[in-house]
């Protein structure tokens, strides 16, 4: 489907001349010149993405309106093309009368704006820096795969924004996205957990990284490692949110922000270790210990003889039961964690 611009044959605005009379204004408008209209910034078109739809003049702007309830009741972000053109015609001041019946023109009659449409926006200092309208799956799978892919065009805030609005839409729409990038949403909208000793050893990779690019921030990464490593079990959701917005400030000051890969990655997706959907994918007979590892629970009951002197002379626990060892492992420590790991590994 394209706009009156690209209906070279006419053959369309005959079709539209039967149905709605047109102005005459736009009887008597010049013919826009395709090289003309390259020139106009995307503000000039109510679909800018795409440069569809001009609404330079009043003739555009009308015609603009007529193809799209005609023609256009397939668009993808259907709701932001129709809010650019009514503001434009209110700029144009158009009747409303003659608005209503472009509307009527949508072959179904029934307007753009009752279908279902859902704006997914992103703001910085209170000010709306992006939006897009999100009305079926694949809409939102586009969305979640820019957002993911392109993370270097959108701070950690913004990233984080728009991985929430995503999840939030996705319990309605249902977009099925595969584990993995479920699981990247996650960790990008910062729903995800992680121990003090893995983040520390993240932070000090990424001081050790820019050590030589910025001196000052690698001595400021240390620091904070070190704090982080004082530290024992899972960390609060919002102290991993500081550091994921204060690992994206460090990438983008060294510009490792554009060389991401899959070893070294947007910080949110090693901050935030352990997510819903890691955990539920987990195999039933793991149990998670707080140094951010798991163990097999049936590793953990039929070795339950020989860990018996470890959990009751170093940890200071009496397991009863087998079963008691899965429950009292998860309640270990991470530094007690760390020792059950290397004693069932070596059994």
């Amino acid at each position: 489907m394209s706009d009156h611009i690209h209906d070279k044959s006419l053959a369309n605005l005959v079709k539209l001349a039967q149905c709605v009379e047109l102005p005459e204004y736009v009887k008597t408008a010049e013919v826009n010149d395709p090289e003309d209209l390259k020139e106009l910034p995307k503000e000039a078109f109510a679909d800018p993405s795409h440069r569809l739809f001009p609404i330079h003049t009043k003739a555009d702007t009308w015609a603009s309106a007529a193809y799209f309830y005609k023609y256009g009741s397939a668009l993808s972000g259907r709701a932001l093309i129709e809010e650019m053109l009514k503001k434009a015609i209110d700029l144009w001041d158009i009747p409303a009368e003659e608005f209503a019946k472009l509307q009527d023109l949508n072959p179904s009659n029934e307007k753009v704006a009752s279908a279902p449409e859902h704006l997914v926006q992103l703001t910085h200092d209170d000010k709306v820096i992006y939006k897009t309208a999100i009305q079926t799956p694949d809409d939102l799978k586009k969305l979640a795969d820019n957002i993911l892919s392109e993370t270097s065009k959108y701070t950690y805030d913004l990233r984080k924004q728009a991985a929430e609005q995503i999840l939030e839409l996705d319990k309605e729409l249902n977009a099925s996205f595969d584990v993995d990038t479920k699981i990247d949403l996650e960790k990008t909208a910062g729903v995800g957990s992680n121990t003090s000793s893995n983040v520390a050893i993240l932070i000090n990779n990424r001081a050790i990284a820019c050590r030589d690019l910025c001196p000052e921030m690698s001595a400021q990464l240390t620091k904070l490692a070190k704090d982080v490593s004082y530290g024992e079990g899972f960390m609060k959701s919002d102290r991993l949110q500081k550091i994921a917005r204060i690992l994206d400030v460090a990438d983008r000051l060294t510009d490792f922000n554009v060389r991401y890969n899959d070893t070294f990655r947007p910080p949110e997706l090693d901050v935030f270790k352990y997510t819903e959907t890691i955990l539920k994918t987990a195999k039933d007979g793991l149990v998670p210990l707080k140094n951010g590892s798991f163990l097999n629970k049936t590793a953990l009951e039929d070795n339950s003889k020989e860990l018996r002197p470890l959990f009751e002379e170093v940890f200071n626990v009496r397991p009863v039961e087998p079963s008691d060892f899965v429950k009292l492992a998860a309640e270990l420590s991470s530094k007690e964690a760390d020792i059950l790991v290397d004693v069932v590994n070596s059994l």
